[in-house]
């Protein structure tokens, strides 16, 4: 491999790219340019195979998955962008196609725990290489590693490889990116650029938070009105809308878990039905008291557990500020007609819409105050705590409680914070603080979130990339891959990839998030 200078500000001289414009500057003579680093890995240190395109690589199955065929064509022109002019190096045998091998074609099992394991071999003797798989997911899994390693030689106008020989599986199950519609509205073409961004560091789930007190823009045919609390009229999403995002993410091995926080963060819900909301004046939280308010919840959990097909509900549950209850005559009197104050009220309101969701066989995630007030009357057959706070202990007191558990610390995984950088993400582990393997298992992985207070269309993809590729990492590849000077310069890499296919990752040694490039240069030395 090419050794890459420390503070190299041209690279422009190096000739050998990687699926389309990306130097084969491989930084360490141990680690290959793979993000994320893969479970058990052999990578020649040099390329010493021809890749022959010229008469159309052979991607083949042993079954007949439409979602493979699809990731064929879409990897196509992942790996080999280039039109090769020239001539294969006569010492190096030709790998000519990729044979992709799964166990169990079935494309129904996509949700937490789903086999996304692969081995990958590419021969030394060229030919066929051959990617093994027990399901879809883990083969497009493996179609990704197989893409980092396709290079293109510009001296040689010839695609070249590795001998390689990878066995890989994912740490953790669960491995996310929150995106925020409500306090920025995000275009489908942003949500699918960001779903397929993803893909490339094989992350696999999209937290969408859909509403919040500044938005709502989801349609429910139910209580059509709902929506009148969006910015505008254009800046809705059609319930055909989320379908076709929730196909495109599953064509990606992506799972949508659909996020109605409630009962704060959910004053935009009243501009449509003001019964709602305590009242006019003091509008949140929800109103407890109100049989209206729980018609409408009831229903629209349910509409919404149709629309979305995965397992996974979130219902939200943080920041509640009662004062409104207390404030609220009518309010005051059904609480005393029940014998509840404001935090009973809360843990009733909070236990309900997870019995309502549970019915529509769902499991609710919540945010980890309903733990850290509730914990001791909640069920953890149905509510998955969802660790925000960065004060230690409470991912370990959840998982000790027999709770599952995702890991999103705002201190370092959430994205709004710019100034974190990217080696503070990337070193903090999730199980520091859990040592029992019982615990640990609890702990089924973990989100970066991009709120959205700052973050538009126009922004979101510097502001997520190259960052959140620090948490995916640490969210794949095994506890043992933690040091950050190995990292850097694959991380660099991985940034150069995304740029190549159209992600507008900011530049990797940027000390805040979504700065411009400080000048001039490679994209290797920014």
């Amino acid at each position: 491999f090419f050794i890459k200078p420390a503070c190299a500000s041209n690279m422009l001289a190096l000739a050998l790219f990687v699926c389309g414009c990306i130097p084969i500057a491989v930084y360490s003579s141990s680690l290959p340019n793979i993000w994320p680093l893969p479970s058990e890995f052999t990578v020649s240190d040099s390329l010493n195979l021809n890749v022959d395109t010229r008469g159309g690589f052979i991607f083949s199955q042993n079954q007949d998955s439409a979602l493979i065929q699809q990731a064929f064509d879409r990897y196509s022109w992942l790996c080999f962008p280039h039109r090769p002019e020239g001539q294969p190096n006569a010492d190096y045998s030709t790998l000519t196609g990729l044979k992709v091998d799964i166990n169990d074609a079935s494309e129904d099992t996509l949700g937490l725990g789903m086999d996304e394991s692969y081995s990958l071999d590419i021969p030394a003797e060229g030919g066929n290489a051959t990617l093994t798989a027990n399901t879809v997911w883990g083969a497009m899994r493996g179609l990704e590693t197989f893409s980092q390693l396709m290079v293109f030689n510009f001296t040689q106008s010839f695609y070249q490889t590795f001998v390689t020989s990878i066995v890989d599986k994912p740490r953790f199950s669960h491995r996310g990116i929150l995106t925020d519609t409500s306090r920025h509205f995000q275009t489908l073409e942003s949500i699918r650029s960001l779903l397929m961004s993803m893909s490339f560091a094989k992350l696999n789930v999209l937290h969408w938070h859909i509403t919040d007190s500044n938005s709502f823009p989801f349609e429910s045919k139910r209580y059509p009105k709902l929506w009148n609390g969006a910015y505008s009229d254009s800046e809705r999403y059609s319930q055909y809308d989320v379908t076709d995002i929730i196909e495109f993410a599953r064509t990606l091995g992506i799972r949508v878990v659909v996020e109605f926080d409630m009962p704060g963060h959910a004053t935009s819900w009243c501009k449509g039905y003001p019964e709602l909301c305590p009242s006019s004046s003091c509008p949140s939280p929800l109103n407890v008291a109100n049989n209206f308010t729980w018609d409408l919840l009831t229903a629209l959990i349910g509409e919404v557990s149709d629309l979305f097909p995965d397992e996974f509900i979130h219902l939200g549950g943080d920041e509640v500020n009662t004062k409104c209850w207390d404030n609220t005559s009518s309010v005051v009197d059904w609480m005393n007609a029940n014998g509840y104050n404001a935090t009973t009220a809360l843990q009733y309101f909070d236990e309900r819409v997870i019995d309502i969701a549970s019915t529509n066989g769902k499991f609710v995630i919540q945010w980890d105050e309903v733990f850290t007030n509730f914990g001791s009357t909640l069920d953890p057959e149905k509510a998955i705590v969802q660790v925000w706070h960065g004060a230690p202990g409470i991912l370990s007191d959840a998982v000790q409680a027999g709770f599952r558990a995702i890991f999103s610390p705002d201190q370092t995984w959430y994205l709004d914070q710019k100034s974190v950088t990217w080696e503070q993400r990337y070193l903090l582990e999730p199980f520091a603080d859990i040592d029992e393997p019982a615990q640990q298992a609890l702990v089924i992985g973990g989100e970066a979130c991009m709120w959205g207070e700052t973050v538009d269309v126009s922004d979101i993809e510097q502001t997520v990339w190259p960052n959140a590729a620090a948490v995916a990492e640490r969210l794949w590849s095994p506890r043992e891959v933690n040091s950050t000077a190995d990292a850097l310069s694959r991380l660099v890499y991985f940034r150069c990839l995304l740029n190549e296919r159209g992600i507008a990752a900011a530049p990797a040694y940027n000390t805040q998030e979504r700065q411009p490039p400080p000048g001039p240069g490679s994209c290797y030395g920014q």
